[in-house]
């Protein structure tokens, strides 16, 4: 999930606005918006997942 996330950081944002948008305290932990955009490529991840229990917990 890591690389997956990653990889859409490093498509949409540069680094400057990645900063100021998701991690303006000390570029670790993410703000709300951050975690929100986390969550978000998680859940598409898991989604493509053919067999995982989680999805029956996933909105479509």
């Amino acid at each position: 999930m890591n690389e997956s996330i990653a990889r859409k950081y490093e498509a949409g944002y540069d680094e400057v606005k990645l900063k100021t948008d998701f991690f303006p305290g000390d570029h670790t932990h993410t703000n709300h918006a951050g975690a929100g955009f986390n969550a978000t490529v998680v859940a598409e991840g898991l989604k493509q997942l053919s067999v995982c229990p989680l999805n029956q917990y996933l909105v479509r």
